[in-house]
């Protein structure tokens, strides 16, 4: 952590200069002040301006979150507000809306790896449908199918975007792990399966 962000984060706060970070929220260089800002008081601003942003941002979602986890304090109406736009926004008949409410998920994941050792961590939480989708849509314009055999259609069915994806076949799950290392890690991470991870072990 520089400490030249730490020293921002601090003199926003002190002179009162909140506004000014509320323009920044879609730049991934000033993500760490902003996070760092909201966890020395109340982050309400932040997140309003995040989520009033249209159309809707990647950026300013994931910062949205990540603000949301680590604020000193946040207006209930706030909370609330987020939550319904990701319960919502996975479920949109707009396949633009809802693929940026996923890729903020997605992007969370590298966020919350628990180190099994210096090498491998692992990531405790289930991949829902709605992040499968990503990747079957990807694969689907290059004409590879990887769905789950009892889904009756290309996609996940209505009401389930938050839900574990089940019945997906080990090497397609394997796929999957490729994929999202090249799409979200840009080198930094490798994804591979439970079982894959075991031999690495």
């Amino acid at each position: 952590m520089g400490l030249s962000r730490v020293s921002a984060a601090v003199h926003i706060r002190e002179s009162a200069l909140e506004q000014d970070l509320t323009t920044h929220v879609e730049s991934s260089w000033w993500h760490e002040t902003i996070r760092l800002y909201c966890a020395q008081t109340d982050a309400t601003t932040i997140l309003s301006a995040c989520l009033t942003k249209a159309p809707f941002s990647v950026e300013a979602l994931t910062i949205a979150l990540e603000c949301l986890q680590e604020a000193r304090n946040v207006q209930a109406k706030i909370r609330q507000q987020l939550d319904t736009m990701i319960e919502q926004g996975i479920e949109d008949k707009s396949l633009e809306r809802r693929r940026v409410i996923t890729e903020m998920l997605l992007s969370q994941r590298i966020h919350q790896m628990h180190p099994l050792n210096e090498r491998i961590s692992i990531d405790t939480s289930l991949v829902t449908c709605a992040e499968y989708q990503l990747f079957l849509d990807e694969k689907r314009v290059q004409g590879e199918y990887y769905q789950p055999d009892h889904w009756k259609k290309f996609s996940f069915p209505q009401g389930t975007g938050r839900t574990p994806v089940c019945g997906v076949r080990q090497t397609d799950a394997s796929k999957f792990c490729s994929w999202l290392t090249s799409h979200s890690c840009q080198d930094l991470w490798l994804y591979v399966t439970v079982n894959k991870l075991v031999k690495l072990m």
